[in-house]
């Protein structure tokens, strides 16, 4: 199989998400996820990839061969749309065979190949009926099926799961990753959802207004974020905005009683930290800690635990995960390791040291 590489790649859209100077490099073999809100330009990207649109600068390579201006039918690219796009009056078996049809394969070789891809994606039992008297499930099988039939050298999927409902669209993600690592397929994945880019995905690009804000494996957006959009995105954070002082050519923030140094460069700062790094009803932990006390003004149950929201004196609201159980009007006290916050530069959004 084959990597892909886009350089310096832009394509503008009247009425839509435009994308401009867009870099990227996907190893052979990675199962790549795009992801980020609607309208930020995920789809574009595929589309070009496949043929779909044409770049209006730049250049798109399958492992080392330019295919930027190639048909879709010669890259040797199967893409899975949001729709699945089955034939209704087609049988599953003539669905899957369709690609193979229209490239006058022999009928031989079709019920060949058909039968191959079904047995591996365990549909053999559905050859025989129609798309609507299959489980949601089955049909997404069935729109993978055919994107397989053609061996294809890279896999697309524009939001696949987002018409299953919750239970399916678990289970679906994991068959597709299956598939993709079973064959070896690169493929390149686009979804809006955080759990699931997070669950599948090698690696993850966010994108927003149709530029790629950070690339990163699941682990660096949890842990490591060096974007606070990603960060806000990818995990429950809470954040709070601050303006820099400046006090004998030194600059600050200051959070909690606790003065926090910044860069003189950075007027605008956010801090951000995980809501399971807040500790409620803790008693004395240290001068190391931030502390703090607020009302509980929400308390949301979860299966193992509950979060609560609690409102500061300054009307600044924290959420944390906790095991104890609170009132809401009761005063809590609330304790914060200073190692866990993040800070971020309010105009960039970048990481500062």
């Amino acid at each position: 199989m084959v990597g892909v590489r886009l350089e310096n790649v832009s394509k503008s859209v009247v009425g839509g998400t435009s994308i401009k100077g867009l870099n990227l490099n996907i190893s052979d073999g990675e199962f790549f996820v795009i992801a980020g809100p609607p309208g930020s330009g995920k789809s574009l990207v595929l589309r070009l990839v496949a043929g779909l649109e044409k770049p209006d600068e730049g250049e798109i390579y399958l492992g080392d061969e330019r295919i930027t201006d190639l048909p879709p039918h010669r890259r040797g690219v199967s893409m899975v749309f949001q729709s699945l796009a089955l034939y209704p009056n087609k049988t599953v078996f003539d669905n899957i065979a369709f690609p193979l049809r229209i490239r006058k394969v022999s009928e031989s070789t079709v019920r060949k190949r058909v039968n191959e891809v079904a047995q591996f994606l365990r549909i053999e039992h559905v050859l025989h009926k129609y798309p609507r008297f299959l489980s949601g499930g089955e049909q997404q099988r069935v729109a993978v099926a055919r994107a397989m039939i053609l061996n294809p050298r890279v896999f697309l999927f524009d939001q696949p799961l987002a018409n299953l409902d919750a239970v399916i669209r678990i289970a679906m993600r994991d068959e597709i990753r299956r598939i993709a690592k079973e064959t070896g397929i690169t493929s390149i994945y686009v979804t809006h959802e955080n759990v699931e880019a997070l669950s599948i995905g090698d690696r993850i690009a966010y994108m927003e207004k149709g530029k790629i804000v950070e690339i990163g494996t699941p682990e660096d957006f949890l842990k490591n974020p060096q974007d606070f959009r990603v960060a806000r995105y990818f995990g429950d954070v809470n954040y709070v905005q601050l303006l820099a002082e400046n006090t004998d050519g030194r600059s600050s923030v200051t959070f909690l009683n606790r003065r926090i140094e910044v860069s003189p460069n950075h007027s605008k700062i956010i801090l951000a930290f995980h809501i399971n790094e807040v500790k409620l009803g803790v008693n004395e932990l240290g001068d190391r800690y931030l502390t703090g006390e607020g009302e509980v003004v929400m308390v949301e149950e979860r299966v193992r635990n509950r979060v609560c929201s609690i409102r500061l004196g300054d009307g600044v609201e924290l959420r944390a995960i906790t095991d104890k159980r609170f009132e809401i009007g009761e005063r809590v006290k609330f304790a914060i390791s200073p190692d866990k916050i993040y800070l971020y530069d309010g105009d960039t959004m970048s990481r500062l040291s």
